[in-house]
């Protein structure tokens, strides 16, 4: 099928049609014009994200018929091609064929062709995709890709303002929220006191005596003394030299509620000037409320440090960059699950990135612009657990001075992440599963009971089904809490991912320490991924930086840093001269090497576990990570104590 265009006028009156439609009735019609002009069965306009590196389609038809809410992954289509290449992409047979990684978004539709080109903005930066699709093949001549690009151009333009005009309104839609949060009673008027705007708690608590319908006045509230005050404050406002001045009611005064009641108010009167005339912001605040906002305001200083700690926790993204089949593997099952309000239970070794697992599932999900709140169940002691996950309120127990809102309240229309959750005391675990059913919970010292909105997504490194069976776990909260399973790869099931995760942490730790690296030998590419990397990414990100340190001349002794090279070769058991030769080892192979690895480790710090200078320090794992596995190799105190 030739697609021949002898009359460029006609596309043009594609886009001059559209000229009376505005944003996303404006991309629903172009893809139709699109698919009938060009006479294909599929037609879209995507929006590229670039934080998640995922595409939204704006509007997506297909055999007349549009279809709304289609997101999907940049790595996992064709369309991520167009984006690498950023240019036209003509595919004019067995589109499936040639993209294998399509398969799962494309099969739906099943096209045989595809016509794909990039959108950018003004500055160059990749916003979009705009694609055609046909269920037969198709041979696409110069002029049809001509015009092609044509649309292409023109959607990136509209694509562009569209953007912004999405910003602009929800910049304005946040403000306005912000405004209408407030507490304080916000009034906004002209120097004759006719109020303009308020915020809703001025609407709600005030009672307007004098006013027209549209305009009230700022003197319908206050009693006669007041009245005389404010015109004080106004006229002194008046007079002040400064652009922008304010002054503060020292002694407040009173202002009539809704409820016909007097209400003792404190505040302050703003001057600022628009457009030639002065305009004025009055705020108040009861002195109830005050004492209400102190509280809210503790409330606040908790959430900023809980969201400082979160930051401090992230861990760098290239942990899941990796073009190996477990990685793609953990993609899909993140984005399968991730626009679901399911529970989550993911689950891998230490250092492989659990954490991450649950933040990209957060971002990608419907819940993204409400708080991710992050729970270290090992971090927290027992006594402390219950207060620090529900709340508590004054008095509940010694020390608890204040209200506390607790985490749960913290993320509600969020997510809670649960990091080691095997560690969660038992007496707390029938709590948490109430809240995962009920999704409600009383704070520590109150009969209120409050109902929370939350997604749970929960991590461990153990095995909960075994702690069950051993009565250490609540077997009903394990199959509340694995609902949708996810397992991170160890970094040694993932290939070639360790060489380029490596070279991700070289170029981050030469910028940072001002050194410039060698490229890998082949030798420590073998090195790299012969070595079983107990501690996983965390280890090797750690390895990394102390090879970057320790470097010559741009060489990384990555043997040495490992260890390997401190061992006599001719000493070395066969398990050990695996880790210097192009061998892949069994699993028994590896449990082999880790026993002597820690083995050696103990013996070289007298047998210390934890602490300074204890053996989990040496190895770089968690001191209750590597007591699990001494316990799980059978290493027992009187190997290690030998000479």
């Amino acid at each position: 099928m030739e697609l021949g265009m002898r009359d460029y006028g006609r596309y043009k009156e594609v886009f001059d049609n559209l000229s009376e439609l505005k944003g996303e009735a404006w991309f629903k019609a172009l893809v139709n014009r699109l698919a009938v002009s060009l006479r294909v069965s599929t037609a879209w306009v995507s929006e590229y994200h670039n934080a998640s590196d995922t595409l939204k389609a704006l509007s997506f038809i297909h055999n007349n018929k549009y279809h709304n809410g289609i997101s999907y992954s940049s790595r996992a289509t064709v369309c991520g091609q167009v984006l690498d290449d950023r240019s036209l992409l003509s595919v004019e047979n067995q589109v499936l064929d040639e993209f294998p990684q399509s398969k799962a978004y494309l099969e739906r539709f099943k096209p045989q062709a595809y016509l794909g080109a990039p959108l950018h903005d003004l500055d160059g930066k990749l916003i979009g995709v705009i694609a055609i699709g046909h269920a037969n093949s198709i041979g696409f001549d110069e002029k049809t890709l001509d015009v092609f690009r044509l649309f292409a151009d023109k959607v990136s333009v509209a694509l562009q303002k569209h953007k912004r005009e999405e910003e602009a309104k929800n910049k304005e839609l946040q403000l306005k929220g912000l405004i209408d949060g407030i507490q304080d009673l916000l009034i906004n008027f002209d120097k004759d006191g006719d109020v303009i705007m308020t915020n809703t708690a001025a609407r709600n608590h005030l009672l307007w005596k004098q006013h027209e319908p549209d305009r009230p006045s700022i003197y319908g509230f206050l009693n006669k003394k007041d009245r005389s005050d404010v015109d004080r404050m106004i006229y002194k406002l008046g007079k002040s030299k400064e652009q922008d001045s304010f002054l503060y009611f020292p002694e407040g005064f009173q202002v009539l509620a809704a409820t016909g009641e007097t209400l003792e108010v404190e505040g302050t009167l703003n001057r600022y000037e628009l457009n030639g005339k002065w305009y004025f912001t009055m705020v108040l605040r009861s002195m109830i409320q005050k004492i209400q906002a102190e509280q809210e305001l503790r409330s606040l200083v908790d959430r900023t440090q809980y969201l400082q700690q979160e930051l401090e926790e992230v861990k760098v993204t290239s942990q899941l960059i990796g073009e190996s089949e477990p990685v793609k593997m953990l993609w899909q099952d993140i984005y399968m699950v991730a626009h679901t309000d399911a529970t989550v239970l993911v689950f891998g070794e230490t250092g492989t990135g659990k954490e991450l697992v649950s933040r990209q599932i957060h971002q990608i999900s419907n819940r993204k612009a409400k708080p991710l709140v992050s729970i270290n169940c090992g971090a927290i002691p027992a006594n402390l657990m219950e207060s620090e996950l529900f709340g508590h309120v004054k008095g509940a127990f010694t020390g608890a001075v204040s209200d506390r809102k607790g985490r749960f309240e913290l993320a509600d229309g969020g997510t809670v992440f649960l990091d080691e959750i095997g560690e969660l005391p038992l007496e707390m675990q029938v709590k948490l599963l109430r809240v995962i059913q009920e999704q409600e919970f009383e704070p520590v010292g109150s009969d209120k009971t409050m109902k929370v909105d939350v997604r749970i997504v929960a991590a461990t490194n153990r095995n909960l089904k075994e702690l069950a069976r051993k009565g250490e776990f609540r077997e009903d909260l394990y199959y509340r809490l694995n609902v949708f399973p996810i397992e991170v790869p160890a970094l040694r099931e993932r290939g070639d991912d360790v060489l380029t995760l490596t070279r991700n942490f070289i170029q981050k730790f030469e910028a940072r320490m001002g050194r410039k690296m060698n490229e890998l030998s082949v030798v420590q590419k073998k090195v790299l991924k012969s070595y079983h990397w107990p501690g996983n990414v965390r280890e090797l990100q750690n390895i990394i930086e102390r090879a970057v340190i320790v470097s010559k001349d741009g060489h990384m002794d990555l043997a040495k840093v490992l260890g390997i090279g401190a061992v006599n070769p001719e000493e070395m058991e066969p398990g050990d001269k695996a880790l210097t030769e192009d061998k892949v080892l069994t699993k028994e192979e590896m449990l082999a090497f880790e026993r002597r690895n820690i083995i050696r480790a103990l013996k070289h710090c007298q047998g210390k576990v934890s602490g300074k200078g204890g053996a989990a320090e040496l190895m770089n794992m968690a001191p209750t990570t590597l007591s699990s596995r001494i316990r799980a190799l059978g290493i027992r105190k009187g190997i290690y104590e030998k000479s």
